[in-house]
């Protein structure tokens, strides 16, 4: 009910120092999420800008939903400019796409929050 993703853009120093954060993120999301619930399932992608990827926009933005499975993507953009905590700026960015999953939920009338998901990734950001 609650995944994260991650597309790397093709330069490798860069790829590298993002890789280890978000699949840390990813890893600890996929751990904490045991058998809770949602009325909205989300996938936040976050893509890293290098020589073969162009990302094309700065922070989230609703990506696809499904209906089928009501499986909503949130695209995360990581920064292209050195930042000094590149966890901190993940779990912004992941807190910025379950903001925008409410949105999404409340404006479609399937929910007004995603408390389960926000939870799962306030006991992340604690980690």
């Amino acid at each position: 009910m609650f995944s994260i993703g991650l597309v790397l853009g093709g330069s490798h120093e860069t790829d590298q120092a993002w890789k280890a954060v978000v699949t840390k993120v990813m890893n600890d999301v996929a751990d904490m999420r045991g058998e809770a619930t949602s009325p909205l399932r989300l996938n936040v992608v976050f893509y890293v800008e290098g020589k073969y990827t162009r990302v094309g926009f700065e922070g989230v933005r609703t990506g696809r939903f499904r209906k089928a499975d009501s499986l909503l993507m949130v695209q995360a953009a990581i920064p292209t400019e050195s930042v000094d905590d590149p966890r901190k700026v993940v779990l912004r960015l992941l807190s910025d796409a379950i903001t925008e999953a409410e949105a999404f939920a409340r404006k479609r009338g399937s929910a007004e929050s995603l408390d389960e998901v926000r939870a799962i990734a306030s006991r992340v950001a604690t980690e």
